[in-house]
């Protein structure tokens, strides 16, 4: 079958080594890395292509080189000479075509520049409801792929900023919305780290607009981290970019408010939930699966959220992975009432809330895009876990050891702590005995049995401490008691001679 420019789908290919690939190469097969799809099929090759291939160093893919004869056609056509022009394609849709370039002189193809050639197989049909805009496909020769990036945000918070007005006026531009989305996945496959930097640019004074494109872009850039599919990846990005466009019903002075809200202000902040999903339930695109997000993104493991204080594990696994993008994004972002919050407090309230509010599985795969990606700096190298079923003890426990040395976390029985260190390997255990739903030495026997317990120290916390207890102790490995009542100067002290840190 002849595509759009006369150029055979069916046409041939050859492997080519991404070593000898050179700017005007058309790829014919998808590259795929664990970012997620790198090019697309039709994509023309360019030299920030190429070091794209080799950053994520892929070592060879499937081109077609093949070329059109066309004629400019003008008042002079007759008199013009044959211009040579590589033409490529993605699929037969309209927003879907790459860019049809002359060789010599690259340009961006909108439908009156391909009226400028005399393509005989060109579809009008299919292209004319395209117009392309200059960046669309990459930096310009004389332009970083940063300032690429923020430019491109820039247009994107834009974008944004007309959705909420959108939704207020009762006109929401699907068309556009996705469209916001598919350049959002450009950006993290061309330019992974820079749009990821660009997700601590917002201000507290346009929070819920910057807010909402960075929950995209996070949420994306997990999903990409599980190599979903396009399809999927589109539909967790509209999500994500729409989960809180219920807070357009809700008055600007109270959530731009600068002091704590009262109860009475807290109500409809409550209903955003509702609104978002009544709203997009009224759409054409996005009454599926955006619905349901927008719905559920504030529901909880532990049935603390809202509106339905539904356990969030039951919920839809893009409300998860959007919610834990939702609660990162607040707590790095700065707020009319408070600034960003300290790299080591996300740290502990993220991990606090992992498995116990929120997925366990997405909240791992965010923090390490988070740390590699310098979101926050990363995690200290001493971690601690705190296993105590009473939260004053433990929360007195944390306040006593807090240092910047040290990345602690709490669970509060062994069941939640054995789930913890699935993800997160501890350098030091505080452990309580007497715990319900699993002890203390079931939570180490199992921890043992499941390869999970590594190097890891453990220091008993215990208000008695029998002479069987400690033979146990010892059978099992254990370095040392803490009895209680017990000192922040004990503490210290049992840490220090456990693992040679002298907390400052």
């Amino acid at each position: 079958m002849s595509d759009l420019y006369g150029l055979s789908s069916g046409g041939s290919m050859k492997k080519m080594a991404v070593s000898r690939l050179v700017e005007g190469d058309v790829i014919c097969k998808q590259v795929i890395s664990g970012a997620g799809v790198l090019l697309e099929s039709g994509t023309l090759v360019k030299e920030h292509h190429i070091a794209l291939l080799r950053k994520w160093e892929i070592e060879s893919v499937w081109i077609n080189d093949r070329e059109v004869m066309v004629t400019q056609t003008n008042d002079n056509s007759a008199n013009q000479p044959k211009k040579r022009v590589v033409i490529s394609i993605k699929t037969n849709s309209a927003d879907e075509i790459l860019k049809a370039p002359a060789i010599d002189t690259p340009v961006i193809a909108s439908i009156d520049e391909l009226k400028n050639y005399d393509l005989v197989d060109v579809d009008e049909q299919l292209v004319s409801t395209h117009q392309f805009e200059l960046g669309d496909f990459g930096p310009a020769d004389d332009q970083s792929e940063t300032e690429w990036v923020q430019q491109s945000y820039n247009s994107h918070i834009a974008t944004a900023e007309e959705m909420l007005l959108g939704c207020r006026l009762n006109r929401l531009d699907e068309a556009g919305i996705i469209k916001l989305v598919k350049r959002s996945i450009r950006n993290l496959t061309l330019c992974w780290d820079d749009t990821l930097t660009l997700t601590l640019s917002d201000s507290p004074e346009n929070y819920l607009v910057s807010h909402s494109l960075n929950s995209c872009i996070m949420s994306l850039a997990i999903g990409m981290k599980l190599n979903l599919q396009k399809e999927e990846l589109e539909t967790l990005g509209v999500s994500a970019l729409l989960h809180d466009i219920g807070m357009a019903r809700v008055e600007d002075l109270v959530w731009k408010s600068t002091d704590k809200l009262t109860e009475t202000q807290m109500f409809p902040i409550w209903k955003h939930t509702i609104f978002g999903s009544d709203t997009l339930a009224k759409t054409k695109l996005f009454k599926g699966i955006p619905a349901y997000v927008a719905y559920q993104h504030h529901e909880r493991n532990d049935r603390s959220g809202y509106p339905k204080a539904k356990k969030g594990s039951m919920t839809h696994r893009f409300s998860q992975i959007v919610a834990c993008a939702d609660v990162f994004s607040a707590l790095t972002s700065p707020r009319t009432y408070r600034p960003r919050l300290q790299d080591e407090r996300v740290r502990r309230v993220m991990n606090s809330l992992s498995f116990s509010q929120l997925s366990g599985e997405y909240t791992t795969v965010l923090m390490e895009i988070a740390e590699k990606g310098r979101l926050i700096d990363p995690s200290p190298q001493t971690r601690i876990l705190i296993v105590e079923d009473d939260s004053p003890t433990a929360n007195l426990m944390m306040h006593m050891i807090e240092s910047p040395q040290l990345d602690i976390v709490h669970a509060i029985d062994g069941k939640v702590a054995l789930e913890k260190c699935m993800s997160w390997q501890p350098s030091l255990i505080l452990l309580d005995l007497m715990m319900p739903v699993m002890n203390g030495y079931q939570f180490l026997d199992e921890l043992q049995r499941m390869g999970l317990r590594g190097d890891a120290k453990v220091i008993v916390i215990t208000a008695k401490a029998t002479r069987d207890d400690v033979v146990k102790g010892q059978e099992m490995g254990i370095s040392g008691f803490i009895r209680k009542p017990f000192s922040e100067e004990m503490v210290r002290e049992k840490i220090f001679s456990t693992i040679g840190i002298r907390l400052t």
